[in-house]
């Protein structure tokens, strides 16, 4: 009896669980001992259990949920996180751990006292207060700290201009963020000219949460124009749909099948697949050799704002998505940096360029979790035409939807982290990464203005570094985001990347107007 109950008494529902069928037995045995027949004995003991659950399923979810905000509990991370904890990467390459980077751009910055309560609101999850620490029989847990301090994570610093707050955040990019206290924080650039655009940056580190779960946490920091607390949007994959006749049906079935088992040889054969072109975009030299590469720094592109109406009228007009129109607008505006810099890749169509796409599944069993995977895709910088590039992104994006790829990759992650040595998990991380031109991400976000303490949020941005360029476009009432983190050392004029990437918009527009 102790052994079933001790480990579940952390909660009134895991104790009442427990305690119900031994509260049960005892019942139907003093019944029976005192001479009542079985179906009363029965009948009692079947009471007192259906009692207790009842009891339990009323109480277990106040017990177990967030309700209570100054309780601090250890809980073990999932694979993905504690990848990530560990270091995604070989640690002789000494790859920093790259934050995620949310950025509110205000033009009157919230008084200190305000954004300490800020602070405080956005920290209130578990996880916030925790760090991530190694048992001695190897395994990770979420360790609370007992000492925890709202300005361990609040810097302020006050810059001259635009320009100065563009380079503060763009010092960010490779900034690690120390382990001795939860993985992270919030620097505000207070820009000083009258009128001037300040920043507050909110940067987490990836281990403690993936996109999806950051957004609650990023939002927390705003407001509604009233007050109210701004809902979190909801992320959801649209189901696949199959004919009702039984030919259908096992059509689907048999799509399904062979779909299943190109995803496996896909994913299983990916770190062993060629490198893309090499070319001034892409040094596939520069993971394996990642210190003395990366001492030249980073660059930060901020790009102009770019209208969600544009993307949308050129997604209705061309019959694709969004994600279509960004991702055919990725490759064309590499292709035109190609040109621009005189590469000898410049209009070739043997040009081979891959992005990775992070996914992140939808279902959340936990507030802040890491549920997510990479998916390569073909990015058609070989193309010439602005419509065939999104035609043929259109292609590799319906062909990803219908596959179980992600699903696969997700699965076969979490195998390979309990049975192959962190070596060699790292080494085919940074193998897989090597061999892809980008990571490109798309978060939609809300279509509604928002408020930091009261003051109107003009912008935003999120950023991310990485060992290969990372592209990153979040929308935000009814504009489109678009930052660039690129390694100095390789990519020599990453501003033109973004005036590429609106001439490229402005051209797919002209042209899928003149085709409709």
């Amino acid at each position: 009896i102790l052994h079933t109950v001790k480990p579940r008494c952390q909660s009134s529902m895991g104790f009442l669980s427990a305690a119900g069928p031994v509260a049960a037995g005892l019942t139907y045995y003093y019944l029976a001992s005192n001479d009542y027949d079985f179906p009363t004995s029965a009948f009692a003991a079947a009471v007192v259990f259906l009692a207790l659950l009842l009891v339990a399923r009323a109480t277990g979810a106040g017990a177990r949920g967030p309700s209570n905000p100054g309780r601090r509990i250890s809980r073990k991370l999932s694979f993905m996180s504690e990848v990530l904890a560990k270091g995604a990467f070989p640690a002789h390459l000494k790859v920093p751990d790259f934050p995620i980077n949310g950025v509110l751009y205000v033009k009157e910055v919230p008084t200190q006292a305000e954004l300490e309560a800020l602070v405080m609101r956005a920290s209130r999850l578990d996880r916030l207060h925790s760090i991530p620490v190694e048992q001695k029989n190897g395994e990770w847990f979420w360790q609370p700290v007992p000492d925890f301090d709202v300005h361990d994570h609040l810097y302020v610093q006050e810059v001259a201009d635009d320009a100065a707050v563009h380079d503060y955040l763009e010092a960010l990019v490779a900034r690690e963020i120390k382990a001795t206290k939860p993985l992270w924080e919030v620097h505000v650039a207070k820009n000083t000219t009258p009128g001037g655009e300040s920043a507050i940056c909110m940067r987490v580190c990836h281990s403690i949460g993936d996109g999806i779960s950051m957004v609650p946490v990023f939002t927390s920091l705003m407001t509604n124009k009233d007050g109210s607390p701004v809902e979190t949007p909801k992320f959801s994959r649209p189901r696949a749909k199959s004919g009702k006749s039984l030919a259908a049906r096992l059509s689907a079935l048999a799509r399904m099948a062979y779909l299943t088992i190109a995803a496996v040889l896909k994913v299983l054969t990916l770190a062993l697949k060629p490198h893309d072109s090499p070319s001034c975009l892409h040094d596939a030299s520069v993971p394996y050799e990642y210190a003395p590469k990366a001492t030249a720094g980073f660059s930060l592109v901020r790009a102009p704002t770019i209208p969600l109406a544009l993307v949308k009228e050129i997604k209705e007009k061309a019959q694709t998505t969004v994600n279509d129109v960004l991702t055919a607008a990725l490759a064309g505006a590499y292709r035109r940096y190609l040109a621009g810099q005189n590469d000898p890749l410049a209009g070739s169509s043997r040009v081979s360029m891959r992005a990775l796409l992070p996914f992140a599944f939808p279902w959340r069993s936990k507030p802040l979790t890491n549920q997510w995977c990479f998916l390569s895709v073909k990015l058609p910088a070989h193309l010439a035409d602005p419509l065939a590039r999104l035609r043929d992104a259109k292609r590799s994006m319906d062909y990803l939807k219908a596959s179980p790829e992600a699903f696969v990759q997700l699965k076969i992650q979490a195998a390979a982290s309990k049975v192959l040595p962190a070596a060699l998990q790292q080494q085919t991380a940074i193998d897989l990464m090597s061999k892809h031109s980008c990571v490109f991400s798309n978060v939609p976000g809300p279509q509604t203005p928002l408020y930091v303490a009261g003051h109107e949020v003009t912008d935003v941005l999120v950023f991310v570094g990485n060992v290969v360029p990372q592209v990153t476009v979040l929308s935000y009432n009814g504009s489109c985001s678009l930052s660039f983190c690129t390694n100095k050392a390789v990519v020599k004029d990453p501003d033109m990347l973004a005036i590429y990437f609106h001439e490229e918009l402005q051209a797919l527009h002209a042209a899928a107007v003149a085709a409709k």
